[in-house]
């Protein structure tokens, strides 16, 4: 080791024999195994920055792929094959490099927020599919049951208009926007009942659940009126934005 072999010399140089022959002698013998340690350390610290240069050279192929197999890629199973393939190969690499790693990690947030929003889309696509479906009178296979229950008893009462207000108020409140101010003291009740169910903790169905729930007495009231349909639609939108 090159500090060894710095002490060596400090310890050589006390020890020095007294005849000069014999002294230049063995110098130049000790001196060719020090340049022998330098030349192998020199050989080491080549090799470690060429590794590290191949290393990002490879570092920066792969991201470069990566941001071009992300570039306008709207399937998130694509995007999450390519981000799993790609985090497997970075850590093979073991980069080191400050600024590789802040791009690597701002491009894999990046793709795993867009995979969040794709997915979050599809599910708002097929909830609007279903609902179109039921107010058809269609409850396909892959509808859930909630829906299908609806489907199945939709238009065979009359329409109460005061379901459809509590039904509506239910809905605003779930989906976190303003109800009329008609509706102040109905939505009152509703918020009393939410924050009861939150602080008592008791079993609080998730999301997906109460919009399904929702979605079901919607369309077993089979509503026509366009004020009533035109809070409904704002309201799903709101929770749909939430839904993932």
């Amino acid at each position: 080791r090159p500090g060894t072999a710095r002490a060596l010399q400090k310890q050589w140089q006390a020890l020095r024999p007294a005849r000069r022959d014999l002294d230049r002698k063995q110098w130049h013998k000790f001196r060719a195994a020090m340049d022998a340690v330098f030349a192998e350390r020199d050989k080491q610290h080549k090799a470690q920055v060429e590794q590290r240069q191949q290393q990002q050279q490879q570092a920066t192929q792969l991201l470069q792929a990566l941001e071009a197999s992300a570039d306008g890629q709207n399937d998130a199973d694509a995007l999450e094959a390519s981000l799993r393939q790609a985090r497997q190969e970075w850590r093979a690499l073991d980069v080191r490099d400050r600024t590789l790693t802040r791009r690597w990690d701002t491009l894999r947030r990046g793709i795993e927020q867009r995979v969040r929003e794709l997915e979050a889309e599809t599910v708002r696509q097929r909830y609007r599919a279903w609902l179109a479906d039921a107010e058809e009178g269609n409850a396909p296979a892959d509808m859930p049951a909630a829906l299908r229950d609806g489907v199945a008893k939709r238009g065979k009462a009359a329409v109460d208009p005061t379901q459809v207000r509590d039904l509506l108020v239910r809905m605003e409140a779930l989906a976190g926007i303003d109800s009329p101010p008609g509706e102040h003291d109905a939505r009152m009740q509703v918020n009393l009942k939410r924050l009861q169910a939150s602080l008592g903790g008791g079993r609080r169905e998730n999301l997906r659940t109460e919009l399904e729930n929702h979605l079901a007495e919607w369309i077993v009231l089979d509503v026509s009126d366009t004020a009533f349909r035109q809070r409904f639609e704002a309201a799903l939108d709101a929770i749909l934005a939430r839904v993932r």
